[in-house]
């Protein structure tokens, strides 16, 4: 369960990229929407299955943190960036997830002769993985505890 934690972010990422890259090439923009769509709907399963795991754990221990990177590393010194899953973090998420898929499958039926279209779907899915990252980041839940 913990090496699919990034995923969560991940996906409205990957939404963002393909309209970047083949936004513009990809003639029929439903294809588009949908895929986008499709990448929420599973940052949302994930999410899901995330909560659904963090419910069987013990109730005093009902968080993983999943270490990304070292930021700075010294013989008595560790900066490192991880993601921090609590209930806190999930449920904020699954409200982030479940407003951002909202919102693409409202706006592919409202804007579908609207020609900037993909690119309003495109700054749905990076602003999904900016707020998503914004609330699983430890530093950003440690500083906001404070």
């Amino acid at each position: 369960m913990i090496k699919i934690i990034y995923l969560i972010s991940l996906f409205p990422l990957t939404g963002f990229l393909f309209y970047r890259l083949f936004g513009n090439k990809v003639k029929v923009e439903i294809i588009t929407g949908v895929f986008s769509s499709s990448m929420l709907l599973a940052s949302l399963v994930i999410t899901v299955i995330a909560y659904l795991h963090l419910i069987s754990l013990p109730q005093n221990s009902r968080y993983i943190i999943f270490p990304l990177f070292e930021w700075v590393k010294t013989e008595t010194f560790c900066v490192s960036a991880s993601y921090l899953v609590n209930m806190y973090s999930v449920m904020v998420c699954f409200i982030i997830t479940i407003a951002g898929l909202t919102i693409h499958l409202y706006s592919l039926k409202y804007m579908k002769i609207d020609k900037k279209l993909t690119c309003f779907l495109c700054n749905i899915s990076l602003v999904v993985f900016l707020l998503l990252n914004a609330v699983l980041f430890f530093w950003a839940q440690e500083l906001v505890s404070q």
